[in-house]
């Protein structure tokens, strides 16, 4: 420690070869922080854009099964870009529709007395414009030239796009149900 001390306040200053050695030790550390430290941040946002496609994959199939289990529907009804639920003939139908890259519910509130339009409050995009599909049972009639089925499977698959940083981030969900 005294050697040191001596050195340092006698003015001699360093070597070029202690200071090749100790610029080339810090380049060299400070590469593999630098580094790590990227990695780490590119690994957080991938996975915070990947929960988030979740998050929305999940509000929307909660919103599907909740609308399809309050109606409770004696038949579905294929649309082009969705499903029909049907109650009865005479009551207001319900629609479950992929518009715009969101989710749309066209419900009736029978409190009200009035038709309701709920869209999915989601941050992702639906990228695939007709991600229901209809699979009837033993039951599949066409009325009014559309599919419609008294029991069967409702067939879901979501392409999610979420726009994260210069590249967007895509997640595909597939999902069957019956009713």
């Amino acid at each position: 420690m005294k050697r040191f001390v001596k050195r340092f306040s006698s003015g001699k200053g360093f070597t070029l070869i202690e200071l090749i050695v100790s610029t080339t030790l810090l380049a060299l550390f400070g590469g593999i922080i630098f580094s790590v430290i990227t990695y780490g941040v590119s690994s957080y946002n991938k996975i915070q854009t990947e929960n988030a496609l979740r998050d929305d994959a999940d509000l929307i199939m909660s919103a599907i099964i909740n609308e399809l289990y309050t109606v409770a529907p004696e038949k579905v009804r294929q649309l082009s870009n969705g499903i029909q639920l049907v109650k009865d003939q005479n009551a207001n139908q319900n629609r479950i529709q992929v518009e715009d890259g969101g989710l749309i519910i066209h419900g009736y509130d029978e409190a009200q007395g009035k038709a309701t339009v709920t869209r999915v409050d989601i941050h992702s995009i639906i990228e695939n414009n007709d991600p229901i599909q209809l699979e009837c049972g033993q039951s599949g009639i066409f009325e009014h030239g559309q599919l419609t089925c008294s029991t069967g499977l409702i067939e879901i698959e979501l392409v999610l796009k979420q726009a994260a940083g210069e590249e967007p981030r895509r997640m595909t969900l597939k999902s069957k149900f019956g009713f």
